[in-house]
């Protein structure tokens, strides 16, 4: 759960000056699991204890539970996952990853940074791309091909709307901060969210996409800034400029070809399977982080679908070798497992959630939140299967 502080105002900037240049490598820390808190059968490990004590009164009682679980090794009833659950100790969590998922957050008040969010902003407001461009962080400029492939981008996408008025959500420092554009990691980042109020001449984008321009479709869009060395606020994540803001879908989208491979999984888990379709439809935590190891090697860049869209309306440039990494149906061992590798590898996954079936064998809304945050996209698989 986020806790916020309240920092005096301005007092604090400076703190942030030497820890937000510096990224945490993740990738060199061992791959781990998230694991939520469970209670331990410790009734179990006590067998031993009540089979060797000296009382002998009603001896039989003490020993059913032995032989209950005699028949389930013997083969009763399916025991090997069964025994697997029950008696392994639960594992550790990388204390730093789960820092870096669940991060400290206490508001700030700053005047630099609000202004430097104003000129961003209004300069997006008057369409003055080369101005937005020269606020970009270094780390946020690398994003993109050139100054180029970001002015195409903006001016395709933005240039033939009427763009009124925008409106900014309270700031927070968070620490660490994980950039969702390249889930690279940060000491520390001020964030908020920018509404951009917007609107597109009559046959420019589809009916759908039009509507949900007019209801808001860039309202709260993620706003990340960090300092440099001279202490200026730089902008990491732009709002409704950024790379990842909401598509809009033009009446007449270009024709163009793209062939990219998607790689479509269901479960990643090291736990045993119970039946021959989850079998058929599971990875092992091992065997995915080989895959994700030899797809890096071979210089494969994990996008989303809004950048491949993003290249079909707008024409913006995509890595060498782009691949997808899609999830279906939203499993709970995708968040245990699949997630901390992703992190690992700075691969960023797309998550189908089948919104009727949250909680138990599936993913957590929270657990969903988190994923979203960390820079996985999350969409809808179905509402039931």
């Amino acid at each position: 759960m986020h806790t916020f502080k309240q920092k005096p105002v301005d007092e604090q900037e400076t703190r942030f000056t030497k820890v937000v240049s510096r990224t945490l490598a993740l990738e060199k820390q061992t791959t781990q699991q998230i694991v939520t808190k469970k209670r331990r059968r410790w009734w179990l490990y006590s067998l031993p204890l009540l089979l060797v004590t000296k009382k002998r009164r009603r001896w039989w009682l003490y020993s059913l539970p032995l032989l209950l679980i005699l028949l389930l090794l013997v083969g009763a009833i399916p025991a090997q996952a069964f025994v697997h659950r029950w008696f392994a100790p639960p594992a550790k969590a990388s204390v730093p990853l789960q820092h870096i998922l669940h991060p400290e957050t206490s508001a700030i008040q700053s005047v630099g940074l609000n202004n430097t969010v104003d000129l961003f902003m209004n300069a997006m407001l008057r369409k003055n791309w080369p101005a937005l461009w020269s606020m970009l962080a270094p780390d946020a400029q690398q994003t993109w091909q050139n100054e180029q492939d970001f002015t195409n981008f903006e001016q395709t996408k933005f240039g033939p709307l009427n763009l009124q008025s925008y409106t900014v959500g309270q700031t927070a420092i968070s620490h660490p901060w994980l950039d969702p554009d390249t889930t690279q990691v940060y000491n520390s980042a001020a964030t908020l969210t920018v509404s951009l109020q917007a609107s597109a001449p009559a046959g420019l984008l589809t009916v759908p996409s039009n509507q949900a321009l007019t209801q808001g479709l860039f309202q709260q869009t993620p706003f990340a800034l960090i300092q440099d060395n001279q202490h200026t606020w730089k902008v990491m994540l732009a709002g409704p400029a950024d790379l990842d803001a909401p598509v809009l879908v033009p009446a007449k989208a270009p024709i163009s070809h793209l062939i990219l491979p998607i790689f479509m999984y269901h479960h990643v888990s090291s736990l045993p399977t119970h039946n021959q379709l989850d079998f058929g439809l599971t990875v092992t935590t091992a065997d995915f982080n080989v895959q994700l190891d030899w797809l890096q090697k071979q210089g494969y860049h994990a996008i989303t679908m809004t950048e491949l869209f993003d290249t079909f309306y707008y024409g913006k440039a995509l890595p060498s070798k782009p691949m997808i990494l899609s999830f279906d149906d939203g499993y709970a061992d995708i968040y245990t497992y699949a997630l901390p590798a992703l992190l690992a590898h700075h691969y960023r996954g797309v998550f189908y959630i089948i919104t009727g079936m949250i909680g138990g064998r599936y993913v957590t809304w929270n657990e969903v939140q988190t994923m979203a945050n960390s820079g996985m996209q999350i969409a809808s698989h179905t509402v039931a299967r």
